[in-house]
């Protein structure tokens, strides 16, 4: 089933990463910002705002709830992100 969400992101997405487990879509632009996305509901949740830079690397760290980012400017970041069955709520 094909899904959209439109009016993310400003700027060219570079790189996805989808969770199956915690039914979850990131997504992450050439300027640095990172969406998270309710794949069962196609809404956007939320923006992860730290990086200055192009996202090289999105990871989820299953079984934990938390997502690896990585990108151009250096920085590594960990975010908490919602657990299985846990409400949408804000990272």
């Amino acid at each position: 089933m094909l899904r959209i969400v439109t009016g993310a992101h400003n700027d060219d997405i570079c790189i996805i990463q989808y969770s199956y487990e915690l039914s979850l879509i990131v997504t992450g632009t050439v300027s640095g910002e990172i969406a998270i996305y309710d794949y069962e509901k196609s809404t956007l949740l939320d923006f992860c705002v730290a990086h200055d830079d192009q996202i090289t690397g999105l990871h989820f760290l299953w079984p934990y709830p938390i997502l690896l980012s990585t990108s151009l400017d250096s920085q590594v970041c960990l975010w908490k992100v919602r657990s299985v069955g846990e409400a949408n709520r804000t990272v």
